[in-house]
């Protein structure tokens, strides 16, 4: 068996799409209560930080974001925020960053750094929007970054999907300007993976020498590979990392053993 030398853990969270009410959720599976069990599940783990991809709060309501620092209480581990299409960021932020807030856990921080992995996190949420963009800010960000630490093995974490996943209601609300990522990346080897949330569901290629990521959803998931929208039964999880000083990347999937709730399937939209 091969050894590997020490690693980061690292967790993934997505979509939660927490609501002001405690006990409001997406067709039949309350939101709230999907967070707590996959958080559970996912302390195993003994992150040393949490990724957390976007949409986080359905309604936009204060509540849901304040609701966010106990619910990921139980990781013990520093939250890193992203939004998502259903996010209202402005708020996010004044919510998550409260300075000297004494039991703090999550955060908007744009970059994590370890001793031998870098960790960027990219907002590609468009204003008014479902698909997402790289603004020139952002794209600019990531070049900063990439070229400041040349030597550590890097993950670029956004909301929005940067590749084609084979679901035509999903592909057409992906990273509109996926182009000007990958002109970047074609010269960064460091970069290990790209990771993302949005599309509710388990996906995983190697290509260019790279991981493409995404994460199931702590509430509903979409049916890998479907035309039009449609609700998958299996259920809510979350995406581990280990992260070798190497640059060798471990990553799996895990989902709940039950469903949070009675899923309705005969949902055709959200």
């Amino acid at each position: 068996m091969q050894k590997h030398n020490a690693y980061v853990s690292v967790v993934q969270i997505t979509d939660c799409h927490l609501y002001q009410d405690p006990e409001a959720g997406l067709y039949g599976l309350n939101s709230r209560l999907g967070l707590e069990k996959v958080v559970a599940m996912a302390a195993k783990y003994a992150p040393e930080r949490v990724l957390l991809t976007g949409d986080i709060v359905h309604d936009e309501t204060r509540e849901g974001y304040e609701a966010l620092h106990h619910l990921v209480a139980p990781l013990q581990a520093p939250v890193a925020c992203i939004p998502g299409n259903h996010d209202d960021f402005d708020l996010m932020r004044s919510v998550l960053n409260l300075a000297g807030l004494a039991d703090q856990q999550a955060s908007c921080g744009k970059s994590i750094l370890f001793s031998h992995w870098q960790i960027i996190l990219l907002n590609s949420q468009v204003e008014g929007k479902v698909s997402g963009a790289l603004s020139d800010d952002e794209l600019d960000f990531l070049r900063y970054q990439l070229n400041k630490h040349p030597e550590h093995h890097t993950i670029i974490c956004m909301h929005h999907h940067p590749v084609k996943i084979g679901s035509q209601w999903l592909d057409r609300i992906g990273l509109a300007n996926a182009d000007d990522l990958f002109e970047i990346l074609d010269d960064s080897p460091q970069v290990k993976a790209l990771v993302w949330g949005h599309v509710h569901q388990s996906f995983e290629e190697f290509r260019d020498g790279r991981y493409l990521l995404a994460c199931p959803s702590t509430c509903i998931q979409f049916t890998p590979g479907a035309d039009n929208f449609e609700l998958d039964t299996l259920t809510p999880g979350f995406r581990w990392f280990r992260l070798h000083d190497d640059g060798v990347l471990e990553t799996g999937v895990e989902r709940l053993p039950a469903m949070p709730g009675q899923l309705n399937t005969e949902a055709s939209g959200y």
